[in-house]
């Protein structure tokens, strides 16, 4: 904890020193593809306590979703930048990776009323194949809010095979209407 606020300190000093004005998260985000763990996590750290200010970040954070060692931690920077993130994170729905949709629609869902857009794409999640992406997917338009279309696909759900997977959508069902 103490090590990723002295980095944290350290890039905003070296920003505010160097001037970098056009693209002050470059030293940061330039970190997301080292092959040290702890100097990625650390630039995460950073860069989520930066919150809304990281938002000319966000590229590349959309492309470190696809490194499995760091997505949790991505999405959590890219919840924190708020609804400057939907559109990417819609987009990263359409992933080829499971994972990474799974990991969207969670962050769709953490990011809340703003992520209305996605409505559509997380709908279309409810019928993967995949049950985590279903059930991540149901998650999402529960914290979303009220919907029709929402309410009308959850209730699907509730056929699921995989009773934590009813259990979600009855869930967010709650939540949505």
């Amino acid at each position: 904890m103490v090590q990723r606020q002295l980095i944290y300190l350290t890039c905003l000093i070296f920003f505010t020193i160097s001037g970098c004005r056009k693209q002050p998260y470059k030293h940061l985000t330039a970190k997301l593809t080292s092959k040290e763990y702890k100097e990625k996590r650390a630039a995460l750290a950073a860069l989520q306590k930066l919150g809304p200010k990281a938002v000319s970040a966000i590229p590349e954070l959309v492309k470190a979703l696809r490194d499995p060692t760091i997505m949790r931690q991505v999405t959590h920077v890219l919840v924190s930048i708020g609804a400057h993130s939907v559109e990417p994170l819609r987009h990263a729905l359409r992933s080829n990776s499971w994972k990474i949709r799974e990991a969207a629609a969670d962050a769709l869902g953490h990011i809340g009323k703003a992520s209305q857009p996605a409505i559509p794409s997380l709908l279309k999640l409810l019928k993967s194949k995949t049950f985590f992406e279903r059930q991540a997917a149901a998650r999402a338009l529960g914290k979303i809010g009220p919907n029709a279309d929402a309410l009308r696909d959850l209730s699907y759900l509730l056929q699921d095979d995989i009773p934590r997977t009813r259990r979600i959508a009855a869930e967010a069902m709650g939540k949505a209407g």
